[in-house]
């Protein structure tokens, strides 16, 4: 490629004090096969950020003096971008062999307007991790939402982690709205809105990073539950049925409970729906065990898995009364 040939996708990677991680999702993209150019925007980073990626070649780098949000952030990488295809990736992602090749490929089927990669297993993270990756991914506690093969519990909707659009798609819907949380969502819907479909690149696979701890793990799921929120009272089509579950099944919990103190027969549905909580939580659990190869994980998936499902509801249920997240 000549110096003045624009690239075939422009890959915008937006980072906020994860100079690490960062460093290690630009050596993943430096493997990438085709043409392209990597655009990072230091979204007001503190940690040295600036510094790592002024040493390194190769990399478009933009600094924005303070923090305005991944979606702003991502709007800034893409009006510097000079490719056809516009491909983001999360900081905390190790784009693995043949990802961007597996990204764009279904941009030229017309109709697509967006495409979503695939989140692997990283069998170097620590167990916690693994168990995180778990439930976020598997069909029993996700319906497979993010992606994945065989039927979803609800509409799939790529995530920023690993998701491509053609520019030209990406300027008609307006890019990314000013949200912290859930612009990714809002944007692809709007992708769809001008008819365009959303698929899910299964061949796209990266190691998405966890989160290390019960507390920021606990913490990005309120985040995602509030964001729920927020989205649905900007599009009703966000308000499916599958993600209600959470909140209504704490709403549920605190009412059979009440319930069950005051009206003893209250106590034999409160018992019922208790046996079969039973009964799912062992389920997750074996298959958690077998999926990750690791008897330890048997205690920690049920209770990731109600971290999950009550960090969610709650931060559904606070975005109902609180401003947009």
């Amino acid at each position: 490629m000549a110096p003045d040939d624009p690239p075939a996708a422009s890959i915008v990677v937006v980072a906020r004090d994860r100079r690490e991680e960062l460093a290690a999702a630009l050596d993943s993209l430096a493997a990438q096969d085709g043409s392209f150019e990597v655009i990072v925007v230091d979204d007001g980073s503190s940690d040295g950020t600036g510094t790592m990626l002024a040493a390194r070649a190769g990399v478009v780098a933009i600094r924005r003096a303070t923090s305005g949000g991944p979606g702003l952030a991502r709007n800034d990488g893409a009006a510097r971008a000079r490719g056809r295809a516009l491909v983001f990736l999360d900081s905390d992602c190790r784009a693995l062999g043949g990802w961007l090749r597996a990204m764009v490929e279904p941009l030229d089927r017309p109709g697509v307007g967006a495409v979503g990669g695939a989140e692997a297993l990283d069998p170097g993270e620590p167990l916690l991790g693994r168990v995180f990756h778990f439930v976020l991914t598997s069909p029993l506690t996700t319906g497979r939402i993010r992606g994945g093969r065989g039927g979803r519990a609800a509409k799939y909707r790529p995530r920023s982690y690993s998701l491509a659009v053609r520019r030209a798609d990406f300027e008609r819907a307006g890019g990314f709205a000013a949200l912290r949380h859930g612009e990714d969502i809002d944007f692809v819907t709007r992708i769809e809105a001008l008819g365009l479909d959303l698929v899910h690149a299964p061949d796209a696979r990266v190691h998405h990073r966890r989160r290390g701890t019960w507390r920021a793990f606990s913490a990005q799921l309120f985040a995602m539950g509030r964001a729920r929120s927020t989205l649905a009272r900007r599009d009703r089509r966000h308000l499916e049925p599958f993600y209600l579950l959470p909140p209504l099944g704490l709403v549920l919990a605190a009412g059979l409970a009440a319930a069950a103190a005051v009206f003893p027969p209250a106590r034999i549905v409160a018992a019922a729906v208790a046996g079969a909580l039973a009964v799912h939580l062992v389920v997750v659990a074996i298959t958690a065990a077998r999926a990750l190869r690791a008897a330890a994980a048997v205690p920690l998936a049920p209770l990731a898995f109600l971290v999950q499902q009550a960090s969610y509801g709650m931060g559904f249920l606070r975005g109902l009364v609180g401003r947009a997240a």
